[in-house]
């Protein structure tokens, strides 16, 4: 009778497992990793994945300078912060992460120490990609590989955007660049803000982003209606950053 008993709760926990590890592949054929790779394929290449995940409660840090491994890590559930310490002691939030997005992509590609904290705002669960399985896919895969080379692209100009912003000074100038940049890649300029990824960005609380709107519509260059933002004087407002 036990052993029917033990036998029958290893099948659910091996039923469990079974459905998890399916639910975590769709998973990652849904992140940039997998974008344009088709089902059949993706399935292939994610046969034999090595991978983990890891529940970590609020306020935890998952990756610091000092502890860190080589695997590239996506948020499965939750909220992380992306900090950088400063000479004085402080810290600068550099970005927020949600569901889908990732970090450490870096670790898998260079040996020096892991240069920010990753930070738990909220209780997450994280899938780690190991280095191997990372560079297995690279091999196995040219449109992996396209797809790695345009993830790092993307993330070498989002730091670019933010040392620009940093060395500009006053919020203002920041905001303009901040918005002049999000217009190019819309290629329009009208543009839905983000404020919250806007002050994030430019390394400025959200009353100091309003102020710093009001500011530029006051002297022209741009409107604003609620989150709407329009850029009515380019030439002006690109005079002003300099």
């Amino acid at each position: 009778m036990l052993d029917n008993t033990l036998t029958m709760v290893y099948n659910v926990y091996q039923m469990i497992h079974f459905r998890e590890v399916i639910n975590i592949k769709e998973y990652i054929k849904k992140t940039f990793i997998f974008s344009g790779i088709a089902d059949n394929s993706a399935d292939a290449l994610l046969e034999n994945l090595d991978f983990r995940v890891t529940k970590y409660a609020r306020t935890d840090t998952i990756y610091s300078p000092s502890s860190y491994s080589a695997e590239v890590g996506f948020v499965l559930s939750g909220e992380c912060e992306i900090r950088q310490r400063t000479a004085e002691g402080g810290k600068v939030i550099l970005n927020t992460l949600g569901e889908g997005d990732s970090f450490g992509i870096l670790t898998v590609f260079r040996e020096e120490l892991f240069p920010t904290e990753v930070y738990a705002k909220r209780n997450c669960e994280i899938l780690f990609i190991s280095k191997r399985a990372l560079i297995s896919l690279i091999e196995a895969s040219s449109v992996v590989a396209l797809n790695v080379i345009r993830f790092l692209a993307e993330r070498v100009g989002f730091l670019n955007e933010r040392l620009e912003a940093a060395s500009l000074g006053s919020v203002d100038k920041k905001l303009a660049s901040y918005l002049l940049h999000e217009s190019a890649a819309v290629r329009s300029d009208t543009l839905a803000l983000n404020f919250k990824r806007c002050a994030e960005t430019i390394c400025a609380g959200r009353a100091s982003v309003y102020r710093s709107i009001e500011t530029l519509k006051s002297h022209g260059y741009i409107e604003a209606e609620n989150k709407i933002i329009k850029i009515i004087n380019r030439k002006n407002l690109e005079e002003f950053l300099k």
